[in-house]
Parts: structure tokens; sequence; C-alpha cells
């Protein structure tokens, strides 16, 4: 129904008198918050993953991955292919280094505070396990409790901290000693 709104002057003071204007209905107010409330909803889910939806997170450009083994091996992943195993023993100290495409460390997955190492044992015949270090969210300390001459397959994590997943993930084999 179109609502009909006239306007007429009363009284010679000039200003119009409103009648016939039928109150906004309860539920036109109702639907109309509801609407509203659906698409500010919409807009905001697209970016759940981002702590401001209006300012997005800088994500890491990482081209390759090099771990390597304080006093040991390195392997290097150009991509997802490694360069080889990894060889470890009981207590060996692992960093890795997340580099971009001028082959220095990404800035963003080492410098913003956002990021850190996690490391996945996907096949562990030896009891292999790792601790992350206390102070650098990049090293940390493998420890086992058996040897293996047949590689057993980790992955290397850059985990996202605030958004609570990898940022990318390399597999390799790791011989245990």
């Amino acid at each position: 129904m179109p609502i009909i709104i006239r306007a007429r002057f009363h009284g010679g003071a000039g200003f119009p008198f409103l009648e016939n204007i039928p109150m906004l209905s309860s539920t036109i107010v109702r639907r109309g918050v509801q609407l509203t409330a659906v698409l500010v909803s919409l807009s905001l889910a697209t970016a759940c993953d981002d702590d401001d939806p209006f300012v997005p997170d800088d994500e890491p450009d990482v081209r390759s991955v090099v771990v390597t083994v304080t006093g040991g091996s390195v392997v290097t992943f150009t991509g997802a292919t490694p360069s080889g195993n990894l060889t470890v023993g009981n207590g060996s100290v692992i960093t890795v280094q997340f580099r971009g495409a001028n082959d220095q460390l990404d800035p963003i997955a080492h410098s913003s505070g956002d990021f850190e190492l996690r490391v996945e044992i996907t096949t562990n015949t030896v009891g292999l396990t790792f601790t992350r270090s206390a102070t650098n969210p990049f090293s940390g300390t493998f420890t086992r409790t058996g040897t293996t001459a047949t590689p057993i397959q980790v992955t290397f994590q850059l985990w996202h901290i605030a958004d609570g997943h990898n940022d990318g993930e390399w597999e390799t084999g790791v011989i245990v000693q």
C-alpha cells in the first residue's frame, strides 16, 4: 500500500501540518534491522581469518626453506622438493629459515612475531620427538628412543599463530642415529 503524505498550511504560520501519515509497522522496522545485520555479518565473514577485516594481514612469500642441524646436515627445499634426507641424533638442534624471492629471510615470517615453526612426525617408528625452543620460534631439539637407517617422514610447517593455520609445509625423510 503506498504511503500518502498530505501537507497543508495551518493558520497562516507558514508551517506545514502533515496528516494521513500511516505509522511504520514494527515488522518493517524489524526486517530492516535484520537485513542490515545479515549484510554486516556476511561482509565480516569474508575476513574471518583476519584480526582486522579492513586491514588484511601480510602473508609471507616463502620461496625456499633451509633446515640446518647444528654441527650436521642441511636440507634445502626449493618449492616442495627437498635436497635430500636430514640426519639427526638424540639431542640434535635444528634451525629452519623461511626464505623469500631474494634468498634472504622472509621478513614477514621472521620479523612479525606472528609465525613459528611446527614439526609433525608422520611415520614415527623410533620415538622421535621435537621440542620447539623457548627463545627462537624457528628452532628446536629432536630427541629419540631408538635409531633407524630407514628415513621417517617429518613435516616442517610455517605456522601462522593468530590465524591458527600453516602457511606452508615441507616434508622430508629423517634418518635417526
